[in-house]
């Protein structure tokens, strides 16, 4: 065929001129496939999405560097919201816990097919990180009456670490907020 002129049904609809080296970076990204059936002749997103829930697939992947500087943005998101929690710019706060929280859990997603952490070294140091900032954004949720969303964080944290002070008080004063006294004060006597 000529020059730049489609050879194929695949090339007309644009999907089959991909080389295979952006075949190999498309398969390779995490964001969720919705591919027509006939664009890969005979692969459907059904037979492509498995490949794409498995990287990275080795240790050697996780850049140590990365992580550092992944917790050090998180932790800079942290501060942020706690200068905003204490002058009571309770909104603000919770964008920047949200934040410091998003910028974490993609090192706690990481595993291999086997499904062993990637980063075991540094697990239990982020986990606590994510404690931390789900802590602090449900006393935020409590601080705007946002009961349900402080419940829902404490849980959270109480599922990593079932022993959290301050997620077993703060999920006391959102059953109490909640109108869930029996459970408010069943969660009291844990403290």
């Amino acid at each position: 065929p000529p020059s730049g002129a489609p050879d194929s049904e695949a090339q007309a609809s644009g999907y089959g001129s991909m080389h295979f080296w952006h075949l190999v970076l498309f398969l390779s990204t995490s964001v969720p496939l919705s591919v027509p059936n006939t664009c890969f002749r005979g692969l459907n997103s059904a037979s492509i999405l498995p490949l794409t829930m498995n990287a990275p697939t080795s240790p050697d992947l996780v850049n140590p560097s990365e992580i550092e500087s992944t917790i050090a943005t998180a932790e800079i998101s942290n501060e942020r919201g706690n200068e905003a929690f204490k002058v009571h710019l309770f909104d603000e706060a919770v964008e920047q816990y949200t934040k410091a929280y998003t910028h974490l859990s993609p090192l706690l997603n990481r595993f291999d097919r086997e499904g062993r952490s990637l980063i075991p070294q540094h697990t239990k140091d982020i986990e606590a990180l994510v404690c931390k900032y789900q802590s602090n954004r449900a006393a935020t949720f409590l601080s705007l009456g946002s009961h349900l969303e402080a419940l829902r964080d404490c849980d959270a944290v109480l599922a990593i670490d079932p022993e959290s002070d301050k997620a077993l008080l703060r999920r006391c004063l959102a059953q109490e907020g909640l109108g869930r006294l029996d459970d408010a004060l069943a969660g009291a006597d844990r403290l």
